[in-house]
């Protein structure tokens, strides 16, 4: 990134997430003893944590010079920035969580043409109902294609349409979902 706005970075490593929030208790409250209470800690490590960060910065975020502490204009820069940062991890989290529970994302359909009539317009408006955040993409596939796209990787679902007929299909059948990656 080419810009004005440069300094040594070689003690960026040494700052943790903690001594992040601990900086922003500090600022918010303006007073060690009522963060360190906010955050259920005592002051001394707190004061190590803010000592800590600022090493690493290699400037005072707080003006300690006279009875009360305030910010100096480093630290009201600092602060901005470190309460997007925070804000950013906590929705990167959130975001992540509601990937892994499948509230959002992606669902690739693969499906014979004679499901497009009736079953998978249902499915996915059902579907989109209950998790509107995820983006559901279809693709008309034969069944050989579908099961190709299943195995590379490139479709989450293949629906395909089994015509019965008058033989014993009953044991077939079980054996037939018994198989990975078949409903029963």
């Amino acid at each position: 990134m080419s810009s004005i706005i440069s300094f040594d970075m070689s003690g960026i490593s040494d700052i943790e997430l903690r001594h992040l929030r601990h900086f922003v208790a500090v600022a918010e409250e303006l007073h060690f003893r009522r963060a360190a209470v906010r955050l259920g800690m005592t002051q001394p490590p707190l004061s190590q944590s803010i000592a800590v960060l600022e090493s690493a910065l290699d400037l005072e975020l707080f003006d300690r010079s006279r009875r009360q502490i305030r910010l100096t204009d480093a630290g009201h820069a600092f602060l901005d920035k470190t309460r997007s940062v925070l804000d950013s991890i906590e929705q990167a989290a959130a975001t992540a969580h509601a990937a892994a529970e499948g509230r959002i994302g992606r669902l690739r359909i693969t499906y014979v043409g004679t499901a497009s009539y009736a079953l998978l317009p249902r499915l996915v408006a059902k579907y989109r109902e209950r998790y509107p955040h995820v983006i559901v993409e279809t693709a008309e596939r034969t069944a050989a294609a579908q099961v190709e796209a299943l195995v590379r990787g490139e479709a989450d679902i293949g629906l395909i349409r089994i015509i019965c007929t008058r033989i014993r299909l009953g044991e077939s059948m079980r054996q037939h979902h018994r198989r990975p990656g078949c409903l029963d």
